[in-house]
């Protein structure tokens, strides 16, 4: 009889504390770089994964092996010399956000919340916050996108070197070292 309650207490806890998840095969994470002072080009990460908890408590993770910029070699370069891959596999975020918001939100209502927390990438740390749009959808779900682009600064993150040798590799006058990203993800309620 003990057992059977500590089981069930712990399904009812569990239930109480509901997180959601990224669905990868729904969220979008796109950068965009710029070559030659004028060349833009958007890229992207296929494999995003993470959570928000209902506190509020968020974690991401990006498979930086998952770089697609529609050229082969340059995804091998970007994963060999940029984000040296097999030293850095991911780039992490961890931080807050409102979790009161986001288990008081109607369904089809939005929210404008900041996002606060810490970008780890190639072995570097940075503080940042940024404003995102929160909506709640059918069943619970979120869409959440930043409003402003999130810039990335090759300095900040030891990124200039390997910059400096895609610039070579490619016979390039420039590549710019300041990159906006963009992300669209969409977490399930689990």
């Amino acid at each position: 009889m003990r057992f059977l309650l500590l089981v069930l207490s712990l399904c009812l806890s569990t239930s109480a504390i509901a997180n959601w998840q990224v669905d990868n095969d729904k969220s979008t994470l796109n950068f965009t770089s710029v070559k030659k002072n004028s060349i833009g080009e958007i890229h992207s990460f296929k494999q995003v994964s993470g959570m928000v908890s209902k506190a509020g408590a968020v974690k991401f993770a990006i498979d930086l092996t998952s770089v697609v910029t529609g050229i082969d070699i340059r995804d091998q370069r970007m994963k060999s010399f940029l984000f040296e891959t097999d030293k850095f596999a991911t780039a992490t975020f961890a931080g807050q956000v409102d979790g009161k918001v986001l288990n008081t939100l109607a369904v089809g209502q939005e929210k404008t919340l900041t996002l606060q927390g810490e970008i780890s990438l190639h072995g570097q740390t940075q503080q940042i916050s940024i404003p995102v749009k929160v909506a709640k959808l059918t069943g619970g779900d979120l869409s959440v996108h930043n409003i402003k682009p999130l810039v990335i600064q090759a300095k900040q993150y030891a990124l200039t070197k390997g910059l400096m040798k895609l610039q070579e590799l490619a016979s390039l006058p420039s590549i710019s070292p300041v990159v906006p990203v963009h992300f669209s993800l969409h977490l399930t309620k689990s």
